[in-house]
């Protein structure tokens, strides 16, 4: 993945850790590692659409029933069926939206890519600029043809807000087609 994502080792790789940059996320933020196969995924937006739906129905029906065992104080039998199918809807969304958000061409399966993927609003036009708590960064690894100017100012960045990260370099190998991460 350096040659396409960090232009060729003159760019940087973050690493997270999973559990503390989903646990600080939206509710709507999962990770996925991304599925390699030989034909492009398809998904079916009509079963997307009814899954959607059925989320949003039974989890108002829950809201409702809550709500009416407040006033009555008699609980509802069906909230259970509610959480259930309201889960099963989630989960085929998710799935749906992993088939078509993190699957790629057989021949990228070297990169072993996982993908941090945020569920927006349907009328949102803006980007997503999506907030981690700095604790969360766990490392960084530097190409070796990173300018050293960049480097420079990352490098101080890094000692200036991030002194708990650690930093390493990764670099061709001479004799195999591999890269070092020192």
């Amino acid at each position: 993945m350096w040659s396409h994502y960090a232009d060729g080792l003159r760019g940087l790789c973050l690493v997270f850790d999973d559990d503390e940059l989903l646990e600080a996320s939206p509710r709507s933020t999962f990770a996925v590692n991304v599925a390699y196969q030989k034909n492009p995924p398809t998904a079916d937006a009509f079963i997307y659409a009814i899954a959607n739906d059925q989320m949003d129905f039974h989890l108002m029906s829950i809201e409702e029933a809550e709500d009416r065992s407040k006033h009555i104080g008699e609980r509802d039998p069906f909230v259970e069926d509610y959480r259930k199918v309201a889960g099963d809807a989630y989960l085929s969304k998710t799935e749906i939206l992993q088939r078509v958000f993190a699957t790629k061409p057989l021949e990228w399966e070297y990169e072993a890519e996982r993908r941090l993927l945020v569920r927006a609003s349907g009328n949102d036009t803006e980007p997503i600029f999506h907030r981690f708590p700095k604790t969360a960064l766990r490392e960084i690894l530097i190409g070796e043809r990173m300018p050293d100017s960049f480097r420079a100012r990352l490098e101080a960045l890094v000692a200036e807000h991030y002194s708990h990260v650690s930093t390493r370099a990764v670099a061709r190998s001479s004799s195999t087609y591999r890269l070092k991460i020192r």
